[in-house]
Parts: structure tokens; C-alpha cells; sequence
């Protein structure tokens, strides 16, 4: 799965032998999750806003149409 609106996925691990806590290692973000950015530049202009939108809804038509996943926890702190 390869997409310019999608972090890639590099495997899943366990935390702990003991907690069996599945963790996901993923690529790095630069500027942090979109929550952050949101929070350090709360007044950000529409056309900002509009094009993080269309994104993340190109993002999301690819997991859904072509990679056949669906996302299921949408928000700024997954990003």
C-alpha cells in the first residue's frame, strides 16, 4: 500500500511478552499529529484548512477504493 496521503506502516510488534499490547511501527511525521498543529496555530486560514481536508479524504477514498480497508478511528490525534 503506497499513497502520498497515507504514513506507511512498517509492522506490528508487542509491547510486553506479558501485556500482549500490540504496537504499530509506523513512518515518522514531521510537525507531529495534526491535533498539535491544530492546537499551536489554532486560526489557520479556509484555504489551510480546505486543502488538509481534501488530504485526508484523498487519503481515505484510497484506503477505501483501492486498498479495500477501511480506516475506523478518524481524528487529528490518529494523523
Amino acid at each position: 500500500m503506497s499513497h502520498v496521503n497515507i504514513i506507511n506502516l512498517h509492522g506490528i510488534c508487542e509491547l510486553s511478552s506479558r501485556v500482549h499490547l500490540p504496537v504499530l511501527v509506523m513512518e515518522f511525521a514531521h510537525g507531529g499529529p495534526l491535533n498539535f498543529l491544530l492546537q499551536a496555530q489554532p486560526s489557520l486560514g479556509p484555504r489551510v484548512l480546505l486543502d488538509w481536508a481534501l488530504q485526508i479524504a484523498r487519503g481515505m477514498h484510497y484506503l477505501h477504493s483501492e486498498a479495500g480497508l477501511c480506516h475506523r478511528d478518524l481524528k487529528s490525534s490518529n494523523s
